[in-house]
């Protein structure tokens, strides 16, 4: 295949395929790119295509590093005081982004995520397993988170069945970056006890970790896919 350099004035050894180029600028720009495009707005993609796939790879990663986590909730046959929150969100995020990479006819979303998905309902049954049913800790009660999630569902699918099609891309889009900013932010509803008794039980390291190497990914990728 012809390939596009990139950087073509500065770096004659890196290359990336003329589709892949292609499919990065329909991808951010929802439309493809001219005919004999070869200038400014392909010149990073090399670049958008290593992290596009080290972010999709991290996404897989931030749903698995939760296993050790469940793996000792299984072992123990309790929560401690782990929320459900994280483990919640993880499930919305999930079906959100899988519901927008299908909109789209995006297989970097859509794939990834079909695959959490299941990941993260097991990871969900397994905390609400062995967590008392009308625990407040979680913040809230089973119940509740689960209501949540089937209500949430149930809005996304509306979205994007109801809805014009370029309409339902930016609802269920719109709906998705929110979750990813309350999937971040989950953990920390246990951060006062946290700082008040010094002891970080209820928080996961693994995801944790993940999380921030997966949110600064996905932001390089975005950052250098717009400009």
């Amino acid at each position: 295949e012809a390939a596009v350099p990139l950087h073509r004035n500065d770096i004659d050894d890196m290359s990336i395929t003329s589709d892949e180029a292609a499919f990065l600028y329909e991808f951010f720009h929802n439309k493809p790119p001219p005919e004999g495009e070869d200038g400014d707005d392909l010149e990073l993609a090399g670049w958008v295509v290593v992290c596009g796939n080290l972010a999709v790879m991290m996404s897989l990663l931030y749903t698995l590093a939760p296993l050790p986590t469940v793996y000792n909730i299984y072992a123990k046959k309790d929560v401690g005081k782990l929320p459900l929150l994280p483990f919640t969100v993880m499930v919305i995020k999930a079906f959100m982004w899988f519901v927008y990479g299908a909109l789209r006819s995006q297989r970097m979303l859509w794939v990834p995520n079909l695959v959490s998905l299941p990941l993260s309902i097991w990871c969900f049954c397994i905390y609400t397993r062995y967590s008392p049913q009308e625990s407040t800790q979680l913040p809230g009660t089973v119940s509740q988170h689960v209501a949540l999630i089937l209500g949430l569902f149930a809005m996304t699918s509306l979205s994007a069945t109801i809805l014009p099609p370029w309409i339902a891309v930016q609802a269920v889009g719109l709906q998705a970056v929110l979750i990813c900013i309350i999937r971040d932010w989950s953990p920390l509803v246990r951060l006062k006890e946290v700082l008040q008794t010094k002891n970080a039980d209820s928080l996961s390291a693994p995801m944790s970790i993940a999380g921030c190497f997966d949110c600064a990914l996905w932001a390089a990728f975005g950052k250098m896919g717009m400009d």
